[in-house]
C-alpha cells in the first residue's frame, strides 16, 4: 500500500510539472485573434461536518460541472462568464 501511494504521488507531481511546461508557449498569429472560446469544466468536491454529538464524520463527495466562455475584450483582457452546477452536502 505504501508503494502504491508513493507511485500515485509521483505520478501527480509529474502531471502537474508537465502541464506547466506549456504555460509560456508562443502562439502563432492566427491563434492571437480575438475570437471567443467555449468549454466545459468539471471537478470533485469533498465536504466534512464536525459537530459535537454527531457520530457520523464521513466525507461527502460531490461533483461540479458546467460550461464557460472566454470573451476577449482586448489583447490582454478577457471576460469569462460561467454556468456551474455544484453538489454540496455535509
Amino acid at each position: 500500500m505504501n508503494q502504491t501511494v508513493k507511485k500515485l504521488a509521483a505520478l501527480c507531481v509529474c502531471v502537474v510539472l508537465a502541464s506547466s511546461l506549456f504555460a509560456q508557449e508562443q502562439k502563432t498569429k492566427s491563434e492571437q485573434t480575438l475570437t471567443p472560446k467555449i468549454g466545459i469544466k468539471g471537478g470533485v468536491n469533498f465536504s466534512n461536518l464536525y459537530v459535537d454529538n454527531v457520530k457520523d464524520e464521513n466525507v461527502k463527495v460531490g461533483a461540479v460541472g458546467g460550461l464557460y466562455t472566454k470573451i476577449p475584450v482586448s489583447k490582454g483582457l478577457s471576460i469569462q462568464p460561467e454556468i456551474l452546477y455544484n453538489m454540496k452536502g455535509a
